[in-house]
């Protein structure tokens, strides 16, 4: 019946045209998707058919048909023709209301790890923690070095008086009856070059360098044991297998015993180990020195106020160097070597050195070459200096130079500087510094004679009674002169004749009983003198009443 009812409609449908293809097809596809296969029981569909085609109210429950009004026919179908063609695509209809929510899906596979994004920015910086508990204490430390000492403590009492002591030996004869006045003793020991200095017991010690045979050859210390040297201790300190024409220089150590400079190769200081340099040791302070042969002095030594030997020499190609030692003997510590340019010293080259202490504690040096030149040390080392170059005019004299220079304080603690000019006229002069540094010194002469060549190896001393004694040669008559100044700045003087006998090399200091000692090589007996003066004019066998 289904089939009929259907069948007949739909003929009759397309003669009235009016049943729309979509419309049949929405049946179609209804009715396609309501059957199933052939053994399944087809569903049969109710609805209402107008009279322009239209099919609605269309349902599956029998038992609630469609109520087809007016002009609609009731119709129902349960079976399916072949699907017609595709119609149009429909216009999309309205969206829908949102489903409920579905059940969450198994856990999909772990996604690999994603690049590594950027730093962050840092953070701020999170409050301060509580102080945590003290640690356990740590192992002592190593001792620190030693504090500076404090101040000294009040001094204790007095204890008890000891025992008196043993006599002690005689001491040697003073000044007056019993004085030998003006003596000469013979030195035995074959030395020239001579230097001395007043030892700690009083008594003069003589250095001096010999090089005529090979089993002398090198320094002796010749330790007087009184005034006059007529006893004496001979020690050859140093030995050598080779020609030695070297100078040497001499010194008494803050130690109390001889300090000797010269070169051998190095620089090198001797240090005695007792007052007549029966032991020593020695140490090189400069490499690769070699001293000037211009000259008689190319070396000198004193002992600052530090208790350390300051040295000045000239190298043999006229540069000047300044040593301070690091200890009292010069064998241990390390010695500051100075270099004195030219740009201080001025052209030309140096001769002959000489290097006292000022009464300001500072060295105060003098040096020859083609005029006279005073350094004062503004430190103890000598690291740094002030020049004072004296003999302006004589700066062209440099054939031969001025050399013998000698140096000492004076009574007013300015410095005393002796020598021997150069040039054709050869003379004896000595300067009496102003002022400790020797600026605006002027030289006197302290003695001249046309074609006489006088000043050479000059030494000054300055007397008990504040003035200066200057010993010097005559070589062109053999002579051995002093000179005595009258007054302190020594612009007159009183002239005499120590010896005759040809001795040169010649040095003095003012002993302590007062009077000059005078050291001095005779190139006529090969000897070394001692003369003893009777007197401060060292006028030879003169007592004053």
């Amino acid at each position: 019946m289904i089939n009929r009812t259907i069948t007949s409609l739909i003929p009759r449908a397309r003669k009235s045209r009016l049943l729309s293809s979509a419309m049949i097809g929405v049946v179609l596809l209804v009715v396609a998707g309501t059957v199933g296969t052939a053994d399944v029981v087809p569903t049969t569909f109710f609805g209402c058919l107008t009279a322009g085609g239209t099919l609605n109210k269309i349902t599956t429950d029998p038992n609630n048909p469609p109520d087809c009004n007016g002009n609609s026919t009731a119709v129902s179908w349960n079976q399916v023709g072949p699907p017609g063609a595709q119609g149009p695509q429909g216009p999309a209809g309205p969206q829908g209301p949102q489903g409920p929510q579905g059940q969450t899906g198994a856990t999909g596979p772990q996604g690999q790890t994603g690049a590594t994004g950027p730093q962050g920015q840092t953070g701020a910086t999170g409050p301060q923690g509580q102080t945590g508990p003290a640690g356990a204490d740590g192992a002592v430390g190593p001792a620190g070095p030693a504090g500076p000492a404090g101040p000294a403590g009040p001094a204790g009492a007095d204890g008890a008086a000891g025992p008196a002591g043993p006599a002690g030996p005689a001491g040697p004869a003073g000044a007056g009856l019993g004085n030998p006045g003006f003596t000469t003793n013979d030195i035995s020991a074959p030395i020239d070059n001579t230097v001395q200095a007043l030892g700690s017991d009083g008594f003069p010690v003589v250095a001096g360098t010999d090089n005529t045979a090979s089993s002398n050859r090198g320094i002796w210390v010749v330790h007087c044991s009184d005034m006059t040297c007529s006893g004496k201790q001979e020690n050859h300190v140093y030995t050598v297998g080779h020609t030695f024409l070297t100078k040497v220089s001499i010194a008494i150590g803050s130690t109390g015993f001889p300090l000797l400079a010269f070169a051998d190769s190095n620089l090198i200081m001797l240090a005695c180990t007792d007052a007549s340099c029966s032991t020593h040791a020695e140490r090189a302070i400069d490499s690769a020195v070699t001293l000037s042969t211009q000259g008689v002095r190319p070396v000198s030594v004193a002992v600052g106020t530090d208790g350390f030997p300051l040295i000045t020499y000239v190298l043999s190609d006229g540069k000047v160097r300044v040593a301070h030692c690091g200890s009292a003997d010069c064998l241990s510590g390390s010695t500051q070597v100075t270099a004195i340019g030219s740009v201080l010293l001025g052209p030309g080259i140096r001769v002959d050195t000489s290097v006292a202490i000022g009464v300001d504690g500072l060295g105060i040096m003098a040096f020859g070459g083609g005029g006279i030149t005073a350094l004062r040390c503004s430190t103890v080392d000598c690291t740094t200096q002030t020049i004072a170059v004296i003999c302006v005019g004589c700066q062209n004299s440099t054939n031969p130079p001025f050399d013998s220079v000698s140096v000492a304080i004076g009574a007013d603690g300015y410095p005393l500087i002796g020598y021997r000019t150069g040039g054709v006229r050869q003379a004896a002069e000595l300067i009496h510094c102003p002022q400790v540094n020797c600026n605006g010194a002027t030289a006197a002469t302290v003695e001249f004679a046309d074609g006489v060549n006088l000043g050479g190896y000059s030494w000054v001393t300055a007397g008990v009674n504040g003035h200066a004694l200057m010993t010097y040669r005559d070589a062109t008559n053999s002579l051995l002169r002093a000179a005595y100044c009258v007054d302190f700045a020594c612009s007159t003087f009183h002239l005499t004749t120590v010896d005759t006998t040809n001795t040169e090399f010649s040095s003095v200091l003012t002993g302590v009983d007062g009077l000059p000692f005078v050291v001095a090589h005779s190139s006529a007996t090969g000897q070394t003198k001692a003369f003893h003066c009777s007197n401060v004019f060292c006028v030879p066998y003169v007592r004053n009443r």
